[in-house]
């Protein structure tokens, strides 16, 4: 009895709190549902000064914030980096804005491309004659890149920046496996295709060294000129300062050019007074940007383009956060076609690939969509292997200078973990097989046939990649394979081989796509955003397949800039039949 009573209790006292979530749920929405519909706009009856102060990674997609339970995406903001772009923007030519502070930090989620955007608009928004000023404490090489497109770049007395160059630090795992007596099975085709090797190496072959050595040479010559332009500095002594470490303390930058000024915040401010001609007793009213921001997106009236970011690993069947699932992509390729309000089709790339079978199903969707409709693509940071597949087939590709492209390749990974579970767990396998293989799997190597058979699918899938991309890009398909092979490509390098088409970003594309095809080029909207946290919390309850997303997002939101590791870790345990995808992160870039 008592047990029933206790059994009793509990489901009545369940139900309570189930009952009571949900109507806070359901009030929150109706709340944000009333605020969005009254709408954010912010009204300046004073003049402010734009505080840029980014602490996270951006993403390409923006997300519905009308309910944020307030754990953005763990190192990724809940701010596009495209609304960001648009407030500078706008800023520029608003009256009430008299300046642009740059707040720089130890920020190193951000991408050499995103700076590169975020740079091209603070300069825009300096031909406005306001001033920009960049200031910090502990500064990060990217944000001191980011801050030195400002007019004068100040550093706190008891600072630091961490200007050391460019290195590509990989992981590998080859040892771990051994320890656990986990044997890897790999297969691959493409001598470049590095992704296998933190598994089947301890190091970095030869192979790999020399495409890192010059991709990481593109992006370092590309970065450290604009610096040195920008700052007004010799490019040759600049780097002999990055190699002789003068340009971490503020004394030794600021003797090396690098910044303007080593002094406390209230000097700095002071200092921004001045060059807004201001007195010393004025007030600076500072905005930060996610307050200044509001609906700005060019609204899509009719026969506009629309913009689909691609963002993430792909996958098979319905996407997690942060991915690309065939299913759900398909799907949104199909709306876009049928779409009669829909004139053309921008795809933003920013992925390094996955599942060859879901990159496959993908491309054929955007092969029907292109007979329909004009499809352009833009790269973004990343659009490598499967990112580079699904991409390879359109009217014309766009890539950012300093994007990852390329890697033209495929592998597949099956572990054998029967040593590991009899000597470390002591479980052990046996079967009885009516059939020669018909128990292969991951208990035991593969015999020399099953191998065969594996490697043979692997260089079929292989020279499917080498045809598709040859056909898409108008190449022979002999001297593709010299600049295939596996091997990652900077943009800049990407067009000289004729695997891009134009160095530009997404406002290029669409710039492009709309002057091609007689467009209004402001007339486009973003297709897909990024689900709102009560979307996710929905799920929750009302999806079994969903339960884990948003505990996810919580667990990121704690881990921080380490989130990327488990991001790594995550795309390790993914990895389902062959890959057309870059595994590894380069720690940097």
């Amino acid at each position: 009895m008592r047990n029933f009573l206790k059994t009793l209790l509990a489901v009545i006292f369940g139900n309570i709190i189930f009952f009571g979530i949900f109507f806070l749920l359901l009030t929150g929405l109706a709340l944000g549902i009333a605020m969005s519909a009254k709408g954010s706009k912010v009204e300046l009856k004073e003049d402010h000064i734009l505080t840029l102060n980014i602490r996270s990674g951006l993403s390409d997609l923006s997300q519905d914030k009308s309910f944020d339970l307030g754990m953005g995406q763990g190192n990724q903001s809940t701010i596009s980096i495209y609304e960001i772009i648009d407030g500078i923007k706008k800023a520029k030519n608003d009256k009430s804005i008299k300046a642009l502070w740059i707040q720089m930090n130890y920020n190193e989620e951000l991408s050499y491309v995103q700076i590169d955007m975020l740079r091209a608009a603070i300069k825009d928004f300096k031909a406005s004659k306001k001033p920009v000023v960049a200031y910090g404490e502990a500064i990060s090489q990217k944000m001191y890149y980011l801050g030195s497109a400002s007019d004068k770049v100040m550093v706190n007395p008891q600072g630091a920046l961490d200007v050391r160059g460019f290195a590509a630090q990989l992981t590998f795992f080859k040892k771990t496996l051994d320890r656990l007596e986990i044997k890897p099975q790999i297969f691959y085709a493409g001598k470049f295709k590095s992704a296998t090797e933190p598994f089947r190496l301890d190091k970095m072959s030869d192979e790999n060294k020399v495409q890192m050595k010059e991709l990481l040479s593109d992006i370092s010559n590309s970065v450290l000129s604009s610096i040195a332009a920008d700052r007004k500095i010799n490019l040759e002594n600049l780097n002999l300062a990055i190699n002789e470490l003068r340009t971490s303390m503020p004394e030794d930058a600021l003797s090396s050019g690098l910044i303007d000024k080593i002094t406390y915040l209230d000097e700095a401010e002071k200092e921004l007074k001045s060059l807004m001609k201001l007195g010393e007793k004025a007030e600076l009213k500072k905005l930060t940007l996610s307050n200044y921001l509001e609906d700005k997106f060019p609204s899509f009236k009719n026969e506009g383009i629309a913009v689909y970011v691609a963002e993430g690993d792909i996958v098979d069947g319905k996407a997690e956060e942060g991915s690309i699932g065939s299913e759900d992509m398909v799907k949104d390729i199909r709306a876009m076609a049928e779409d009669k309000d829909i004139k053309a089709v921008v795809i933003r790339v920013n992925s390094p690939g996955g599942s060859a079978l879901a990159s496959d199903v993908i491309l054929r969707e955007l092969d029907i969509l292109k007979k329909k409709k004009p499809l352009v693509v833009s790269m973004g940071n990343v659009a490598a292997s499967g990112g580079y597949y699904i991409a390879s087939g359109a009217e014309k590709i766009f890539a950012e200078k300093n994007t990852i492209t390329g890697s033209i390749g495929v592998f597949g990974i099956i572990p054998n973990i029967g040593q590991m579970m009899e000597n470390k767990l002591g479980v052990t396998f046996d079967e009885v097989e009516l059939h020669e293989h018909a128990a292969m799997g991951v208990y035991k190597n593969f015999d020399a046939l099953e191998a065969t058979r594996i490697q043979q699918s692997i260089d079929k899938i292989y020279f499917s990649f080498k045809s598709i991309v040859a056909k898409g890009r108008n190449m022979n398909i002999d001297s593709l394979e010299n600049i295939a092979q596996g091997r990652v490509w900077s943009g800049t390098r990407a067009k000289e081989l004729k695997l891009v088409d134009e160095i530009g970003g997404l406002k290029e594309a669409i710039a492009y796509t709309a002057k091609s095809k007689s467009l209004d080029a402001s007339n486009y909207f973003f297709f897909n955003k990024r689900k709102s946290d009560f979307e996710m919390l929905f799920e929750e309850f009302s999806n079994e397949d969903a339960k884990s997303s948003l505990e996810e997002k919580y667990l990121k939101s704690k881990l921080g800039r380490y989130a990327k590791y488990y991001d790594m870790l995550k795309s390790f345990e993914s990895i389902r039949g062959a890959q057309m995808r870059m595994v590894y992160q380069v720690n940097g870039l």
